[in-house]
């Protein structure tokens, strides 16, 4: 007789009715979740848990969160890119503790990895700015290894302590497009 073992974490997603799809994943996992008028309430551990409040953000059933969101910056999709800047707009800059783009360090399997600290931006014009590093999987590292290139970037924008209202309103990368021409001539 054999016995599978199963195993799957579980998720909670969150769904916008007015757009009619998923849009959000959440680190806690409550027993259940309703709402009352306005306010979200679950249920864990035998509590009830008032989530719409305005003095505690990413806090559930007692342990604090931090908040982050991941994107793809694809403008120009055919297009291949250096990556060169980036600027956020927001309350407070968001460190950037994963990038990566779709190329390869040094022809091998490892895809250009940086990173971006909080320390790394300036504000420049009401908004936060920063160079971006170079790819920390080659040779020279973050200071002086390799661009950043491709034609995507993937940037993961973290806020480690978001107990008070933290808000990213858009952030923009800046790019140098890069051109070849070949020219084929007839013999």
């Amino acid at each position: 007789m054999a016995i599978l073992n199963f195993h799957q974490d579980p998720y909670t997603i969150a769904f916008d009715e007015v757009g009619n799809a998923f849009e959000s994943f959440y680190s806690y996992h409550p027993e259940m979740m309703g709402e009352l008028n306005t306010t979200l309430f679950s249920f864990k551990n035998g509590g009830i848990w008032r989530h719409t409040n305005n003095t505690d953000f990413c806090n559930f059933y007692g342990d604090q969160y931090g908040a982050s969101i991941t994107t793809v910056f694809n403008t120009g999709a055919l297009d291949k890119k250096t990556w060169i800047s980036i600027m956020e707009t927001g309350n407070t800059i968001w460190a950037c503790p994963e990038i990566t783009t779709q190329m390869n360090t040094g022809g091998g399997a490892t895809k250009q990895t940086s990173l971006l600290l909080e320390s790394d931006f300036a504000t420049l014009e009401a908004e936060y700015q920063a160079s971006f590093l170079r790819d920390s999987s080659s040779p020279g590292g973050l200071i002086e290894g390799d661009s950043l290139k491709g034609g995507y970037i993937v940037i993961k924008f973290e806020k480690t302590s978001a107990n008070s209202f933290v808000y990213l309103n858009s952030a923009t990368t800046y790019k140098r497009n890069i051109y070849a021409c070949w020219v084929f001539m007839d013999k």
